[in-house]
């Protein structure tokens, strides 16, 4: 019996496993330089003049029918090996489209490089050898860069951090999404219904606000209880950047949509009628006690909305909109309701003891 050594390891592609041998392996590290003079090398930014480029890699792979080696684990043969092999490969390379998570690791035998994406991939197969694919893969490595920022926020989808640490952990958790992901478009949005722990949260954070804020919005903090059978309801943003919601206003339909900017650290809203080119407003920041909606309907008011008690600063825009904390809501809320169920749900009485 033949011990293999599994050497190169592409991601989860083992050789003596996955595919049979490593016919050739080339890893360039290049860095590009300035042609030109430097005017004063000893206060000149050397990194201004010799860059460090990403590592490139070329591999040649022979993939067969029947393993060329025995490792004691019981192997897929025959056409359904080569199959089995290209789809996995493929998914590989179709996944880095979608998230970062999917750059895969590349062991050598003597170092690992991290970070790698298939930059491209042939097939070939030829009458010779017809139960042998031959697979050429070029390998760039991906890196991420950190911009300065003026505050410490611990941002969640920063780009910066990369999708894995030093100690090759993942920085993202399969639940969240990467910011490269596109725009999900739903028919519908989600809401929270209310429970009266939330109400009274609701209610607590309306009655932060300024009473130029309470002007603005129509809403009274003081007179009678009012009975209305609307109620205030919590629109749900989906953990990702982009999204897009189709909601009945005003008796027309319309799309909402909610755009994360990273580079701003700031969440934009856009409104359109549907069946319409052109936007009723778009753009606008979702700025704490501001209605959304306000123009562009007069039935509804979608309001965010900060929480008391927590320390707002502390997270970046992305967390507070779509994190939702222990009892399911997010640290800055979307409320949405009529003016009327505004009004009456201000001037309940709070279930939380004085």
């Amino acid at each position: 019996m033949t011990t293999i050594a599994y050497v190169p390891a592409i991601g989860s592609l083992l050789q003596g496993m996955d595919y049979d041998m490593s016919v050739s392996l080339s890893v360039a590290h290049r860095n590009e330089m300035t042609r030109h003079p430097i005017e004063d090398p000893t206060r000149s930014f050397i990194y201004d003049h010799n860059r460090e480029e990403p590592v490139s890699m070329s591999l040649s792979l022979q993939v067969s029918t029947d393993p060329l080696f025995s490792t004691g684990t019981q192997l897929t043969t025959g056409v359904d090996r080569i199959s089995k092999f290209k789809d996995k490969i493929l998914a590989m390379r179709a996944a880095q489209s979608v998230g970062t998570s999917a750059y895969f690791d590349v062991y050598t035998g003597i170092r690992v490089y991290h970070n790698m994406g298939i930059e491209s991939l042939t097939f070939d197969r030829d009458e010779d050898e017809p139960n042998v694919l031959k697979v050429d893969l070029e390998l760039v490595e991906f890196r991420f860069a950190r911009p300065p920022r003026s505050e410490s926020k611990t941002h969640e989808f920063d780009a910066s951090d990369g999708p894995r640490s030093e100690s090759n952990a993942l920085l993202v958790n399969d639940a969240d999404r990467p910011i490269v992901e596109a725009t999900r478009i739903r028919n519908a949005p989600r809401y929270i219904s209310p429970t009266r722990q939330i109400n009274d949260v609701l209610r607590a954070s309306i009655g932060k606000l300024s009473p130029a804020y309470h002007a603005d919005l129509g809403i009274s903090m003081q007179g009678v209880t009012v009975a209305v059978e609307a109620e205030v309801n919590i629109l749900a943003l989906d953990s990702v950047p982009s999204q897009e919601y189709t909601v009945r206003l005003d008796n027309k339909d319309h799309s909402l949509r909610f755009d994360y900017n990273q580079l701003a650290d700031a969440w934009s809203f856009s409104a359109a009628i549907d069946g319409e080119d052109c936007p009723v407003v778009g753009g606008r920041f979702m700025r704490p006690g501001f209605n959304l909606l306000a123009g562009i309907a007069s039935e509804q008011m979608l309001i965010p909305l900060d929480r008391p008690g927590i320390e707002i600063s502390r997270l970046d825009e992305y967390a507070r909109f779509t994190r939702p904390l222990s009892d399911g809501v997010t640290a800055t809320m979307l409320a949405i309701g009529t003016p009327a169920a505004f009004n009456g749900l201000v001037r309940q009485r709070s279930s939380i003891a004085c």
